[in-house]
């Protein structure tokens, strides 16, 4: 337990579980921009399901195999609980899409900008290996340097990172990415008041719309004997300077968009 938290402040079977109660079990409130039919493919390659899967299945063979993965080792039948990726080329595809990195594209992620070389920086920025925890270029098969890592990648959150360089890579403008953030915004949503409603003795209210102007509530309303508990289902990903709080330009940023957060990132999904 404590290893766990001292890693990632996160319980990884939990996240692991929550991508598919939040993306497929939970339903809107209304309708979504880009998660709509089909959206798995276009983003992952193949289904939810199987994208989370394969992410247990390299975390296993990680904790087992002392960091490694071969795709030779797979025994016959292993892929039998794959919908899609019953093949050992479809497997490999699924990880050298999206799980996969070696010595030289983080170099050039570190040249383009995305990554800090600040050294009290770096610990506020994302840790690389949570984007791509194989590594190639160490023996002939897979290095997992970090195996939690793994999981995080399949976790809401590292769903949200694939989404945001998918989407990036496709509109200059980001307008795609900006309605795939509202759509996990809406969804966190109501996967919120879904487990609000599992309260005993609690009577859970949506959010409120008054006024002239369409003015909105807070999110949930829950009421329980002698308490009215007021729950805003968002997060706010601050950026690596104002972690830092080293700068008044970084703590004055961050105090704008505390303050404005619908003019601040776009909210993902955190529990």
């Amino acid at each position: 337990m404590a290893g766990q938290q001292f890693t990632w402040q996160e319980d990884d079977f939990s996240e692991v579980a929550r991508s598919l109660a939040l993306l497929i079990q939970t339903k809107p409130s209304k309708p979504l921009e880009v998660l709509t039919d089909g959206w798995e493919r276009d983003l992952l390659g193949c289904s939810l399901s199987d994208h989370v899967a394969l992410g247990q299945l390299l975390f296993t063979a990680a904790i087992n195999l002392q960091g490694r993965f071969d795709l030779a080792w797979l025994p016959k039948g292993e892929l039998a609980v794959f919908d899609g990726l019953t093949s050992r080329t479809a497997v490999e595809e699924a990880i050298e899409r999206h799980f996969a990195t070696d010595a030289e594209e983080e170099k050039n992620r570190l040249d383009r900008g995305l990554l800090s070389d600040d050294p009290l920086l770096r610990r506020y920025t994302p840790n690389p290996l949570r984007a791509r925890p194989l590594v190639r270029g160490y023996g002939c098969d897979y290095l997992i340097p970090v195996t939690s890592a793994v999981l995080g990648k399949v976790s809401p959150m590292g769903l949200y990172y694939t989404g945001q360089d998918h989407y990036k890579k496709r509109d200059d403008d980001d307008q795609t990415l900006l309605a795939f953030t509202r759509d996990l915004g809406e969804l966190f949503e109501q996967y919120v008041g879904r487990h609000l409603r599992l309260l005993p003795g609690a009577e859970v209210y949506p959010e409120i719309v008054y006024g002239e102007n369409g003015e909105k509530s807070i999110d949930w309303i829950v009421v329980l004997p002698g308490l009215v508990l007021l729950v805003e289902a968002k997060a706010f990903r601050p950026p690596p300077a104002s972690g830092s709080g080293r700068s008044r330009r970084s703590r004055r940023s961050s105090t704008r968009s505390w303050a404005r957060p619908s003019e601040s990132r776009s909210p993902t999904p955190r529990s």
